[in-house]
């Protein structure tokens, strides 16, 4: 082997070194962002269902102060009738 062909060959291996790293690289950003997509899913999820359990508590507070409410309003009542 001559050194031009040393030389061809080691350049060779380079190029083939490069093409390698930057299919890699390549193929990971995609399975990266593919992550990141699956955690922020995740997140929204979690965020979503927060947010639906605070509804929910909202609307039982309400319920009981209504509850709440018509129990005084009877009493009150039962109190003026004397009963």
């Amino acid at each position: 082997m001559t050194v031009k062909q040393g030389r061809q060959q080691v350049l060779l291996g380079a190029v083939f070194l490069g093409l390698l790293l930057a299919t890699v690289t390549i193929v990971s950003c995609n399975t990266i962002r593919g992550a990141g997509r699956d955690v922020s899913a995740g997140g929204d999820a979690v965020s979503d269902a927060a947010t639906e359990a605070q509804r929910e508590m909202a609307r039982e507070r309400v319920r009981k102060d209504e509850e709440e409410a018509r129990a005084r309003r009877a009493a009150e009542q039962k109190a003026r009738n004397g009963s």
